[in-house]
């Protein structure tokens, strides 16, 4: 008698997802049953690997199509309140204000002819944020509820990736906020956004930063949520991500700490610079063995 095959949710890393490398070595496990949105068939429990080479740190693999479909189902952020939309305002405004300073061609901001790709919008904070600076904002989404909520409230939204999405004219800025962790090769969204940017443009990434002191307080109380965020597949720090910047064409420009989450960096990089070579200069992060 034939019997289907079992359903994979998961493909296993066969080398590191950001310099290729091969020698890994076990970080951390982590149980994510615990988790508010967690439920099965998503996994029970997560294992970090560390780059011997570069030090990034990752989960041992990512989502299937299959396995995407179950994790996109319940996660779902609620629609924004009218209060939210105006704290939204507030998280934002300093955001854009900072990469301004850095645009070379800002003045043109006041004739509509800067360009803001959001990438992961999510309820779309930023992208009504830029389009109130006068930005003609585009934000990508892979959920589609929050595409058309955006979209419902006048705001241009396509349901796309940034590998899949093509752009008419260069692009002035991109933002991919607490996005990088949950695509499964950064390397290859990064080299896309330096196609689709102009070529002064501008870049500018937030996640968590596990070489902060916050984050490693949260490990020597095993305390620390991030082991457990099932959605994500990376762990950057500053000195690996800045690195993975500079490989893949760009020039950090500045750094900030950010208070929307715990553990939370920002980075505004512009394209160009020189791609160096060697392995990232790693702070003083702790080694976790097992969480």
């Amino acid at each position: 008698m034939l019997t289907e095959a079992p359903v994979a949710y998961r493909t296993p890393y066969s080398s590191c997802p950001i310099c290729g490398v091969a020698e890994l070595s076990l970080l951390a496990t982590a149980d994510c049953t615990r988790h508010a949105l967690w439920r099965p068939p998503l996994p029970e429990r997560l294992t970090w690997l560390r780059c011997n080479a570069c030090a990034h740190v990752f989960t041992d693999s990512f989502y299937t199509d299959a396995g995407l479909t179950v994790l996109f189902s319940r996660s779902y952020e609620a629609p924004l309140t009218e209060e939210a939309w105006e704290q939204q305002r507030f998280i934002w405004g300093p955001v854009v204000e900072r990469i301004l300073q850095v645009l070379p061609n800002r003045e043109a901001l006041f004739d509509g002819a800067l360009s803001w790709m959001d990438v992961g919008c999510g309820s779309g904070g930023l992208v009504f944020t830029a389009s109130e600076f006068g930005f003609q904002a585009t934000g990508l989404d892979l959920r589609e509820e929050m595409v058309r909520r955006l979209q419902e409230v006048g705001y241009r939204a396509l349901y796309a990736s940034i590998m899949n999405v093509q752009a008419d004219k260069p692009l002035h800025v991109i933002s991919m906020a607490d996005v990088l962790e949950h695509i499964p090769y950064p390397v290859g969204a990064l080299q896309r956004a330096h196609e689709l940017l102009d070529d002064q443009g501008v870049l500018f990434i937030s996640c968590p930063n596990r070489e902060c002191a916050s984050w490693q307080q949260m490990d020597r109380r095993s305390s620390n949520p991030y082991w457990a965020e099932f959605e994500h597949y990376h762990n950057f720090s500053r000195s690996t991500l800045t690195w993975t910047l500079r490989q893949c064409g760009f020039t950090p420009l500045s750094y900030s700490v950010s208070r929307r989450y715990i553990a939370c960096m920002e980075i505004i990089a512009v394209k160009g610079g020189v791609c160096k070579s060697g392995v990232p200069q790693c702070g003083s992060a702790l080694s976790l063995e097992q969480h």
